[in-house]
């Protein structure tokens, strides 16, 4: 092993190194403390990853949300955007107004979960779509399949890994193809995404 670099710390017997491990099993370069404090990456003065002294890794200004509803959406109409009321958390401030933007170019991992009564059985097929700026996933229910009946209640989940650019935005929308379009989206809806890479 080898330091290339060390500064002590006098008062509480700190020292911050930059060594390259040969003679370790982790061989390579490595930079940090030598004893219990946090690692940070700093970028505009504001610690963009932190390695705390267990080792757990954050990114306190990593894209992330959950919204959920605030209330029922009654007869939700073919093509309509779902619409969130309530953030649970949105790091980085991302997401307003039902739509998330990408405020950098990566791939973005959406997830949802989405509640609804009035399922019309006579419909061809209820959908749940993610659309994103360049591209729509669909995800289906075909109700003759499922159901012998309207439903009193049903869930849609799904997930996807979307590559998006910055600036891009995705948001939920429900359609169903043919049928009474009188679905309601009801407490227990969520929408949630975060920059994976």
């Amino acid at each position: 092993d080898e330091d290339l670099q060390q500064w002590n710390i006098g008062s509480d017997n700190v020292k911050a190194k930059m060594s390259y491990l040969d003679a370790s099993a982790n061989r390579g370069f490595a930079i940090g403390t030598s004893s219990q404090h946090d690692f940070f990456l700093r970028t505009d003065n504001n610690i963009g990853l932190k390695v705390d002294i267990n080792g757990a890794v954050t990114k306190p200004l990593q894209p992330a949300f959950l919204a959920i509803i605030s209330g029922t959406q009654s007869n939700i109409a073919n093509g309509n955007t779902i619409a969130f009321g309530t953030e649970v958390y949105d790091q980085n401030a991302d997401f307003a107004s039902n739509t998330f933007t990408a405020p950098v170019t990566g791939k973005y991992q959406f997830n949802f979960l989405i509640s609804v009564t009035e399922l019309d059985f006579d419909a061809t097929f209820h959908r749940v779509q993610l659309v994103t700026s360049n591209r729509t996933f669909n995800f289906d229910i075909k109700s003759s399949q499922h159901y012998t009946a309207d439903p009193n209640y049903a869930t849609f989940d799904g997930s996807m890994c979307v590559d998006m650019d910055a600036s891009d935005t995705a948001v939920l929308q429900w359609s169903q193809s043919a049928g009474n379009s009188s679905s309601d989206v009801f407490d227990s809806t969520y929408f949630s995404g975060h920059l994976a890479c």
